[in-house]
């Protein structure tokens, strides 16, 4: 019997109004409130709805289901709800959703009698051996014993579909009105009907076995591969074996080593595929089967490391491997397959693969390279280098959670690199470009930069974008809204400019930093070679390897002395109290306040004990 499924399609949870635990009103409307039964629930749990008349307003949990049913004697006519859910049917159920608030479900019933209005005479000889169907409606009947009155419903049923109630058996013969009924792939009889028709349907065969030979040249031996009797193995060697009537043979051939040209049964030519054979034992029959084994031809295959990959005559799903050593080697093929796969180790690259001399391009994902069109004397070449991943970019991300959607960073072979929050290192070589970096969610933007410079997605108003990076790139992902940017303006007294090294999100170092830096707020910034920095007298903590770090968060002047170190000036400056003089010792205020060192007059000062430059 053919199989029909049903597919339930989970709605996208932005679109749905309503929660799991919401109400829906809805009025149940039925010409006959006695004909049928209504229930609400689920399929394990189902409450009955009290119909109390021809409208009945029904209240039930969103997401549940409604159920109708008609009682015996009765069909479903017509089941609607503001568009058709059934017709002619026993029984029939919907969703409930949010959206069905307010609306109908109107059922009208019609009597059996009123639809079975045709009718055929059935016989079977072994009626528990027999699946009678009709088709439109899928309507099962269960047949008796001797001459069956079988009411059907000529609008929606007009054929019939009979086969054995086992799945691995067949029945004999169906006949209308004494003509016989073909069988069909799914071991079916099926046959238009009418008012008035006669079915005959034989199950039983005679209770007798059948020798089934089979023949065929002496250069295959191992042309069968196997054989069954109603699904059973049959013991091999197979030349011949009994067979039951009635049961369904099927014998299969070795096809990667013989070429099956024709396959008869008592001298009937088979047509369709020549891999196997099937038929119902009826009688003592020949299969006869002209075959001839596959040609042979050999290519040669030269490899570098054979440890790094796997090499498959055909597909690597065959799991027809081919061990090869380091060097030349001579591989064997069949006239029949014409194509070789090669899979390379996971974090491998090709660095050469041809066949004679064509370079094939591309990586093969994990499902391997494909060389088609093999024949005599064909080379490949193939050089497989781990991958060294020795360069690196850094990828900065603000916040993962609007990513709700997806978020990803995938390389040229479709790998991802799984990233955090902040700031991630990522390790590559050449072979990883392009990326591909993307993500999505309601409440996120695509805004990605490189080095600065703003990176547009692959389409208008898209969600991803291909980079080519290259070692020490800064890529930065805002998944929500663009910071401001802020700008530390230099300014540099003394000897020793060589030695001061200024760096953004760690690894960039900028060239010009005299010239000012500006980037994204939260951009750390390191300097390295002053001796110290303080700002309006105030000495900063350098870390363990000398080395001044703070984040980007407001516009900075700083000045930065070589010889005595570097004095950041900005706002919101917090200062200890200290004494301040002039050039020539002169205390000039005592326990100055940050405010007081700001408003100085351009000039040199000792402040806190240090000489320093105050300039406007």
């Amino acid at each position: 019997m053919k199989k029909f499924y049903s597919f339930l399609f989970l709605a996208v949870a932005g679109l749905l109004t309503f929660a799991a635990s919401a109400q829906v009103k809805f009025t149940v409307k039925v010409d006959d409130p006695s004909k049928v039964v209504v229930e609400t629930g689920y399929w394990s749990a189902r409450t009955p709805v009290e119909l109390t008349g021809e409208e009945t307003e029904v209240e039930a949990n969103a997401y549940e289901y409604v159920f109708i049913t008609a009682v015996d004697g009765y069909m479903l006519d017509k089941v609607t709800f503001g568009y058709e859910i059934a017709n002619r049917v026993k029984s029939t159920y919907k969703t409930i959703w949010g959206s069905d608030e307010g609306g109908v479900l109107d059922i009208t019933t019609i009597a059996e009698t009123d639809i079975y209005t045709a009718s055929l005479t059935v016989t079977a000889d072994n009626p528990s051996a027999v699946n009678f169907l009709f088709a439109g409606s899928y309507r099962s009947v269960m047949l008796g014993e001797g001459e069956n009155t079988v009411l059907f419903d000529p609008k929606n049923e007009s054929g019939i579909m009979v086969s054995h109630t086992d799945y691995g058996k067949i029945l004999r013969s169906v006949k209308v009105n004494g003509e016989a009924v073909s069988m069909n792939s799914y071991k079916e009889f099926e046959a238009n009907v009418a008012d008035g028709d006669v079915v005959e349907i034989e199950a039983n065969f005679p209770d007798e076995e059948y020798a089934v030979l089979f023949t065929y040249p002496e250069n295959c031996p191992n042309l069968i591969s196997r054989a069954t009797v109603d699904y059973v193995e049959q013991q091999l060697p197979i030349n011949g074996f009994m067979a039951q009537a009635g049961s369904i043979v099927r014998a299969y051939f070795d096809t990667e080593k013989y070429n099956v040209s024709s396959v008869s049964v008592n001298g009937v030519v088979q047509s369709g595929a020549k891999s196997y054979v099937e038929f119902i034992a009826t009688e003592p029959t020949i299969v006869n089967v002209e075959a001839k084994p596959y040609e042979k031809y050999t290519i040669t295959v030269e490899v570098d490391n054979p440890e790094l990959m796997g090499f498959y005559r055909g597909s690597q799903y065959n799991y027809d491997v081919v061990e090869l050593e380091a060097g030349v080697n001579v591989v064997e093929f069949t006239e029949n397959v014409t194509y070789a796969t090669v899979v390379k180790a996971s974090d491998c690259y090709y660095e050469t693969l041809t066949l004679n001399g064509v370079e094939y391009k591309g990586d093969d994902y994990g499902y391997g390279v494909s060389l088609s069109n093999l024949k005599q004397d064909d080379k490949i070449v193939i050089s497989v280098k781990p991958i060294v991943r020795n360069k690196k970019f850094v990828y900065y991300v603000d916040d993962l959670s609007a990513c709700t959607w997806y978020h990803q960073v995938q390389r040229a072979d479709r790998s991802y690199v799984y990233v955090n929050d902040g700031y991630n290192e990522v390790p590559f070589y050449d072979g990883d470009n392009d990326f591909t970096i993307g993500w999505a969610g309601p409440g996120s933007s695509f805004n990605l930069y490189r080095n600065g410079e703003k990176v547009e997605p692959a389409s208008e108003g898209g969600s991803y974008a291909t980079v080519t990076v290259e070692d020490g790139d800064v890529l930065k992902a805002y998944t929500t809204e663009v910071p401001e940017t802020y700008t530390i303006n230099f300014e540099y007294v003394g000897e020793g400019a060589e030695n001061i090294k200024v760096y953004t999100d760690y690894i960039t170092e900028v060239a010009d930093w005299q010239n000012g830096v500006t980037s994204f707020a939260g951009t750390p910034i390191t300097i390295t070679g002053a001796l110290e920095v303080d700002e309006y007298g105030i000495r900063f903590t350098p870390d363990e390897d000398g080395n001044f770090n703070f984040i980007l968060d407001r516009d900075y002047n700083l000045v930065i002395d070589a010889t005595t170190g570097a004095i950041l000036v900005g706002a919101d400056a917090k200062a200890n109290n200290g004494n301040v003089y002039n050039a020539q010792g002169m205390l000039i205020i005592e326990n100055a306040t940050a405010e007081q060192i700001k408003a100085l007059a351009p000039g040199l000062y000792i402040i806190n004990g240090v000489k320093r430059v105050i300039r406007k």
